[in-house]
């Protein structure tokens, strides 16, 4: 049987040479879910 991901990931780099990885899910225009880093509530 052949199983299919439920979505793609890859990355891109930032002016500051930051990487940025994501996930894509479908084809609708996309949401940003960022997360706050280690002082999150």
């Amino acid at each position: 049987m052949v199983t299919k991901k439920a979505y793609t990931t890859d990355s891109v780099t930032s002016q500051d040479s930051t990487k940025i990885g994501y996930r894509k899910m479908g084809t609708d225009p996309g949401i940003i879910l960022p997360h706050r880093g280690i002082n999150a509530s």
